[in-house]
């Protein structure tokens, strides 16, 4: 049996295939993202420790002020 695709059903392969390919390509560089803002939240908050002082937004406060 031969079977052969016309014009426009090979376009919607090609739209699918490339749909998907897109759609890992985003889940990819959304997971890299939160991992390095995770990442960047820890480091914050090893350092502001060491120095005795409290995180938050990302930021370092000792005594009420920002450091």
């Amino acid at each position: 049996m031969d079977y052969k695709l016309s014009k426009t059903e090979m376009f919607l392969e090609i739209v699918l295939i490339a749909a998907i390919v897109v759609g890992f390509v985003l889940i990819g560089w959304i997971t890299i993202v939160d991992m390095s803002e995770d990442r960047q939240r820890t480091e914050t908050k090893a350092r502001c420790k060491t120095i005795g002082g409290e995180t938050g937004y990302l930021k370092c406060y000792k005594d009420g002020r920002e450091i």
